[in-house]
């Protein structure tokens, strides 16, 4: 009878493989460069801000909340007011109305107000060829170019077109 002998196989613990330790590093390094972006960027952004000493940004933070969508024109808390619809991507038109609306609410008696981007997507089913206005139902609103409505309780009681916006904003108050 021949013997056999019976080996046990015993795996020999063995070192990472190179290629394992090459991609714990390079994730590492790779983890480190997106943590100095972050930082850089938030630096930049100024929602870090180094040497102040500890003490908390204090920076007094304003929000537009005049502007609205054309289909909110009879939805505002107000029962009367003024919506101004105008192209704000138009450089001069904004410049103009920017500068008209704040002497405006300076004047005594002066309405609220609310703009109309028209160049915005969320408006452009209300652009159109011919102003619309002689509607308080805003699926039915209409804007050729910039207009100017004055809202009473729910209802367009004035329009004014493109030519006469300056001249009501120039002449209120007087």
């Amino acid at each position: 009878m021949s013997k056999t002998k019976k080996t046990k196989n015993h795996k020999v613990p063995t070192a990472p493989s190179v290629e394992a330790t090459s991609s714990v590093r390079v994730l590492v390094v790779f983890a480190i460069l997106l943590l100095v972006v972050i930082f850089i960027t938030a630096i930049i952004t100024g929602k870090i801000q180094l040497g102040s000493g500890g003490k908390a940004n204090t920076h007094e933070v304003s929000y537009q909340t005049t502007e609205i969508l054309a289909g909110q024109t009879f939805d505002q808390k107000e029962d009367h007011y003024l919506v101004l619809f105008y192209n704000v991507n138009d450089d001069k038109e904004s410049s103009m109305y920017q500068t008209l609306l704040s002497r405006y609410q300076n004047v005594d008696n002066a309405l609220p107000y609310y703009l109309v981007n028209m160049g915005s997507e969320f408006n452009h089913i209300y652009r159109s060829k011919e102003n619309k206005l002689d509607t308080n139902d805003p699926s039915e609103l209409r804007i050729a170019s910039s207009a100017l409505v004055e809202i009473h309780n729910k209802e367009i009681v004035t329009t004014w077109a493109e030519d006469n916006i300056v001249e009501y904003f120039t002449n209120f108050g007087k």
